[in-house]
């Protein structure tokens, strides 16, 4: 039997690290019908679906980056940049850095991002590693055969957001890139630039 865990602690744990975050959190698996309203503890299992469901319907944002941001999911701000999904203190920085380490070890020095908000466009270029050259492709604006060819040949990686600002029409342009360029595309199940980061590594570490 699972043990139980509590909601104020899991929050905590995922980035909700103010009242009103985590009553928000709250809300929202109370909706999904994964927690009751009078119910202040959770079984332990429960965890990683309830922090998916949190994922696709809340972004966690400090208040600096509240009143840049245009990410559709709802707001929540939260107290500490640590807690925050775009500029999460340096923690993406180092992410990025870590992953071009490796992408430079692997002679990945080309890469085409497509999806993601005009806000974390705008946060990935300025943390991105400078011996790396970055093209980011707009997931919702009109994009054809000839550019995504053209960015298949020019990268020697294609990141595809999924779960972000993306068109099902740009994505298939590259998830149906031609055998000799289908190795170099790989998919980014989550949103937040750690996520990115971290596949990143994964697939060239693999």
């Amino acid at each position: 039997m699972s043990k139980s865990v509590e909601l104020s602690a899991f929050f905590r744990e995922i980035g909700f690290d103010n009242q009103a975050s985590q009553d928000r959190a709250k809300a929202v698996l109370v909706e999904a019908g994964k927690v009751r309203a009078e119910r202040s503890s959770m079984s332990e299992d429960k965890k990683p679906g309830c922090a998916e469901i949190l994922a696709e319907k809340i972004v966690r944002l400090c208040r600096a980056c509240e009143r840049d941001e245009d990410d559709p999911r709802e707001k929540v701000v939260v107290t500490n940049k640590s807690g925050c999904e775009y500029c999460d203190g340096s923690t993406n920085k180092k992410a990025l850095d870590d992953a071009g380490a490796v992408m430079l070890k692997n002679n990945v020095k080309k890469v085409v991002v497509v999806g993601g908000s005009p806000g974390i466009h705008r946060n990935l270029v300025t943390l991105w590693p400078k011996k790396i050259e970055l093209r980011i492709v707009d997931g919702t604006e009109s994009h054809n055969e000839k550019a995504s060819k053209a960015n298949l040949l020019w990268a020697d990686l294609v990141i595809i957001w999924q779960r972000s600002e993306l068109k099902h029409r740009v994505s298939k342009l590259y998830t149906d890139a031609e055998s000799n360029h289908k190795s170099k595309v790989i998919m980014v199940p989550r949103r937040g630039i750690g996520a990115l980061a971290e596949r990143v590594k994964t697939h060239l570490c693999t």
